[in-house]
């Protein structure tokens, strides 16, 4: 097989093309022995965004923000003539993957052994010059690769007793290498824009980076399944699993996963005619985290930042040259650091009734992730800030319910199938490392017996209108630090009463999940037409609209050195921010709009059309001739009939929020306007069958 594709996005002229490739082959060299290969190949070349913020944050530059890019057609249409000019910014991917397997098949036994091969490269051209970057250039070149490496053996051996006892014994061994590599180097301010390579640009500063990872991996598996006629089975793996990324005192880790099925219509109910299907399932796992950095594994170590550009840490180090690097903002490596895990377990049962024309499936569900890798404050007398800890515990659980059926059902007249899907997630934090009941890790608080996905804000309950409505304890005004409150500033809660607006001020709110989500898909079909509508829903979750706390925080932003202050093209374009904010006192020194307050969180719940697809069968008469007194089909195997349809993507969405789309949110929960929009499309197409 051989393809292309190419997809325009759906803003700022991004990009994709990819070119495809693959080969199968299986053939038999014996009755009992096999082999078969898989070869595929792709390359894929792509044209990124032109925002400000993300060019200037990979170049690690900070430019004039007191005159931003102005939104007059003129301006920019000069800013992108210059943009295309002269930008170049190439970026590859190669991707190369398959497999050659042999196998063998006798009585029962089956054996199969395979060498597996993934290996991709991406290769990333920069450059940008003085016109863009006010009389300073940049260039950067960076090529990687990742290669992993498989060979996987298995033996699997069927057997039955007494007609009735059926047997699968497994056996499975895994060896996998990976390898990481990349070389990186950046150059500034060169002397000339038509030489754009390090080699001849002339540049004055360069950075160059250079690392390289490897993990080996073990894994063996044995299996042992059971079935008792259709009436129970049962499955019980053992597996264990070895990584060099993990500490050699805990470098294995045993991970057994049984499950279990009985069908009760059989079994018990078998002369109920209106119940179709009656079973019950469980099942109980551990499964390990895997741990795709070495670092962990690297044992004691720091990784500073002070001298080194933006965003780009120094080699981590195991001697002097730790030293030189204090404080350690990214945190101290330990002894002690394991294998991260989940332990998960469910319980469902399946039913239908009618000959199976309706259908209901439940189910519970419980995860369990164990040992998580997390970092925890220290004294600054070490020197550094943080250090990594295992003990992170978090659960979720919930309920998952499916309903599908055929409430009309005449293939010559009127058919209806539907099928409604609800989920019921809840999150919540049992264990941080040494026992601590709460934890600040950037603008989120990790306590104990709460979800981990809540937000922590300020509680805002208005604006002082006046000097005399702030709250005064011994003569003193309510006060952030040494600032005191006055007119026109936010009123915050002071949630312990000592008269002072901190971090302890903050609570918990809000869900940046949604807790319920479901579907509800129909499809119709009268006579040749159909009719297909899925819709999408998500409900009780929240967002912090950090786009509008941006645009009323711009007093503070403008004088703040950060790249947040950017303002893009589309800054100045009208959005749907709320218009009912109050009027803070933008000269204060206590940030009115900063977006840490509820201020800012909104409703996320909404529901979408997610797709609607209208079709029509048109019928292929087929020719037909008298022989011997009869008519016979001579269109046999030949076209049958040609089917036409329309399909709308993306096309409704029913929220109370006030940014551009509910599911543009980042995963932090904050809207930041940067995510890319979700497009209305429309799909034509024609099915031919045979």
């Amino acid at each position: 097989m051989m393809g292309y594709t190419g997809n325009d996005g759906v803003a700022d002229e991004t990009k994709f093309n990819k070119l495809t490739a693959n080969f199968a082959l299986n053939m038999k060299l014996l009755e009992q022995l096999g082999v078969s290969c898989l070869i595929n190949l792709s390359r894929v070349s792509r044209d990124g965004n032109r925002n400000l913020r993300d060019r200037y944050a990979e170049i690690e530059y900070l430019p004039d923000l007191t005159t931003p890019l102005s939104p007059v057609t003129s301006v920019y249409r000069s800013y992108l003539d210059i943009y295309e000019e002269y930008k170049k910014n190439d970026n590859l991917n190669n991707l190369l993957n398959g497999y050659l397997g042999m196998n063998y098949n006798w009585r029962g036994l089956y054996v199969d052994t395979r060498l597996m091969l993934d290996y991709n490269t991406n290769v990333r051209h920069v450059f940008w010059p003085m016109d863009l970057m006010e009389s300073v250039n940049y260039v950067s070149n960076y090529s990687g690769y990742n290669r992993r490496l498989i060979w996987q053996s298995s033996a699997d051996y069927k057997f039955d007793f007494l007609k009735n006892h059926f047997f699968k014994i497994g056996l499975q061994e895994i060896i996998m290498k990976s390898v990481q590599h990349y070389n990186y180097t950046q150059g500034y301010d060169g002397d000339d824009d038509t030489k754009p390579t390090t080699s001849g640009g002339g540049f004055k500063q360069m950075k160059r980076y250079v690392d390289k990872m490897q993990n080996n991996m073990v894994s063996t598996l044995f299996s042992i399944d059971y079935r008792y006629r259709n009436f129970f089975d049962v499955q019980l793996v053992l597996r264990t699993d070895g990584s060099s990324n993990v500490q050699k005192d805990n470098r294995w880790l045993f991970t057994p996963a049984t499950s279990a099925s009985i069908n009760l219509k059989d079994l018990l109910l078998k002369d109920v005619k209106q119940l179709s299907d009656l079973s019950m399932r469980g099942s109980w796992a551990r499964i390990g985290r895997y741990q795709d950095n070495n670092r962990f594994a690297a044992g004691p170590q720091y990784t500073g930042e002070e001298l080194t550009g933006i965003g780009q840490p120094v080699m981590s180090s195991y001697y002097g040259y730790a030293t030189i690097a204090r404080p350690y903002n990214t945190a101290w490596v330990g002894y002690g650091l394991g294998w991260p895990y989940s332990d998960k377990w469910n319980i469902g049962l399946n039913t239908s009734f009618f000959n199976k024309r309706l259908s209901l499936d439940v189910e519970y569900y419980n995860n369990t992730d164990c040992d998580l890798i997390t970092t925890i404050p220290v004294n600054e007398e070490f020197g550094y800030k943080y250090r990594y800890a295992n003990g992170m515990k978090v659960r979720n659980s919930g309920v998952e319910l499916t309903l599908s059926g055929k409430p009309f059902e005449n293939p010559k007249g009127f058919s209806w199938d539907a099928s409604f899907s609800l989920a019921y997630n809840k999150n919540e934090l049992l264990q941080l490392p040494e026992n601590l009941n709460e934890l600040v890790i950037g603008n989120r608080m990790l306590k104990v017996g709460h979800a981990i996905d809540q937000f922590w804000l300020y509680q805002n309950e208005g604006v002082y209108t006046s000097d005399t409505e702030v709250p005064v304890q011994n003569g003193k005004k309510l006060a952030m630090g040494s600032i005191p409150f006055a007119k026109n500033d936010p009123k915050w809660k002071d949630q312990n009463g000592d008269n002072q607006i901190n971090d302890d001020d903050k609570i918990l709110k809000g869900h940046s999940l949604p807790p319920v989500t479901g579907s509800f898909i129909n499809n119709f079909k009268l006579g040749q037409f159909d009719l297909g509508i899925n819709l999408f829903f998500a409900l009780g979750h929240d967002a912090i609209n950090y786009r509008s706390s941006q645009r009323y925080n711009f007093f503070a932003l403008e004088n703040t050195p950060s790249l947040e202050s950017l303002r893009e093209i589309f800054f100045w374009q009208s959005t749907n921010d709320k218009d009912d904010y109050p009027l803070y006192n933008q000269m204060s020194g206590l940030t009115p709009y900063r977006a840490e307050q509820d201020l800012f969180m909104e409703k996320l719940s909404y529901l979408k059309l997610r797709s609607v697809t209208v079709g029509y069968t048109l019928p292929v008469k087929k020719k037909a001739y008298k022989g011997g007194g009869k008519k016979k089909v001579v269109s046999k195997n030949k076209l049958e009939n040609i089917y036409f349809y329309v399909t709308g993507n993306n096309l409704l969405t029913f929220t109370g929020f006030s940014g551009d789309d509910p599911e543009l949110i980042d995963m932090d929960g904050y809207y930041r306007g940067y995510g890319q929009p979700l497009s209305r499309s429309v799909i034509v197409g024609m099915k031919f069958n045979f």
